[in-house]
């Protein structure tokens, strides 16, 4: 077998506007690079744990909980309060700040220590401009000393109302930095919210570090976006790579990737090889809810395979194609096969999205990724995607 084209597998190297692939076939190193844009800056959490800024189109390789690394690639997002690390802005009732308490997770000493004093405590930022019937995720950081019950709050200014309490004490752990997160849709007519850090609900006394705070339109969490006195929007991540002669077998081949998905949120992200169309294409895709799907396009569809599985767990997947054989195999199991069809023709496009651009974007982590020139055998595809 010949594995024509291999990416990460904790080999990674990037630059600005790359990500190295490469062939190494016959000890014959041979870079693939490629095509990486991001028209901003964005952080990653590094191989000592913290939290790092990359500058604008350097592809984001994420080693949380995953000493091998892979790449993160996330849709834009904004964070919408204007002060993420500071507290200017934020009003502070019944409650004493020690600025600088406590490095954060970014690595500086830069985290501020709260003490409540008395009951009615507020935390909060009461100017926060938002988007009415919009499903929004608001995330801290939160290093917990103590009390009974840590609470934050969401509050409609425009209509005058009460969106929720919440309690986030099982996102915490004593002693240590975790991230609380907490999604919530803002009401009619709402275009302006209050948010807490922590909430008069909360249970006297209280102590407790803050640091990061972002509010970002979107069913999911995704990486900080740090802010300083404005919202701050991180530009989506996209790649793709026109391939040389001989990386792909058209006739047959197998495709593989170790993935991870960001969300279930039932959009449809895909990885594409093809020929730039979509009447040519090998595909593997995160679709429905717990969904991985894998298709092989050749005028029409030749053959299509789906399969159930939680997508937010680390998944093995391959999707083998040569005429009238066809098999999709997952985490070591063979899980569909069709013996009637023919394959592609002049695939030599890799891109992290649909054939086309039509905006479906592969949004995940991406652990490892090889593109073989043969059909693999049942015994090659089982070892392949074993875990």
């Amino acid at each position: 077998m010949a594995n024509t084209l291999k990416f990460g597998n904790g080999q990674w190297a990037t630059g600005t506007g790359t990500a190295l692939a490469y062939n190494d076939e016959n000890a014959n190193y041979k870079p693939l690079p490629f095509d990486f844009t991001r028209a901003s800056s964005a952080t990653v959490v590094n191989q000592q744990g913290l939290i790092e800024t990359v500058g604008s189109g350097i592809p984001r390789i994420d080693f949380q909980g995953n000493t091998k690394g892979a790449l993160l690639l996330e849709p834009s997002r904004t964070n919408v309060i204007p002060y993420s690390q500071t507290f200017t802005g934020w009003s502070l009732t019944n409650v004493v700040e020690t600025p600088n308490a406590l490095i954060s997770p970014d690595g500086n000493l830069n985290a501020s220590k709260f003490v409540t004093i008395n009951n009615g405590v507020d935390i909060k930022y009461a100017n926060v401009p938002v988007v009415q019937n919009t499903t929004y995720t608001y995330s801290f950081y939160c290093n917990y000393v103590g009390g009974l019950s840590l609470q934050g709050r969401f509050y409609d200014n425009t209509n005058g109302a009460n969106i929720e309490y919440y309690d986030y004490m099982n996102q915490l752990e004593e002693g240590k930095w975790k991230r609380v997160t907490r999604t919530f849709t803002t009401p009619s007519g709402c275009s302006n919210i209050q948010v807490w850090y922590l909430a008069s609900s909360s249970t006297f006394p209280v102590t407790a570090y803050y640091w990061g705070a972002q509010l970002e339109a979107g069913s999911y969490p995704t990486s900080y976006i740090p802010t300083s006195g404005s919202a701050v929007t991180r530009v989506k991540d996209a790649q793709t790579q026109t391939l040389p002669d001989r990386v792909v077998n058209s006739a047959e081949g197998v495709f593989y990737a170790e993935l991870k998905a960001l969300s279930n949120d039932n959009s449809n992200r895909y990885i594409s090889l093809s020929d730039g169309s979509t009447s040519n294409r090998v595909v593997l895709r995160f679709t429905t809810n717990n969904e991985i799907s894998g298709f092989v396009v050749s005028g029409t569809t030749q053959a299509s395979f789906s399969y159930s599985i939680n997508i937010l767990n680390k998944n093995k997947i391959a999707l083998k194609w040569k005429q009238n054989d066809f098999s999709f195999w997952v985490n070591g199991i063979e899980v569909g096969t069709d013996t009637i069809g023919v394959p592609p023709i002049n695939l030599n496009l890799l891109r992290f999205e649909d054939a086309v651009n039509n905006g479906q974007f592969f949004y995940a982590q991406l652990n490892d990724l090889k593109i073989y020139n043969t059909a693999l055998t049942d015994q090659e595809l089982q070892a392949l995607t074993s875990n």
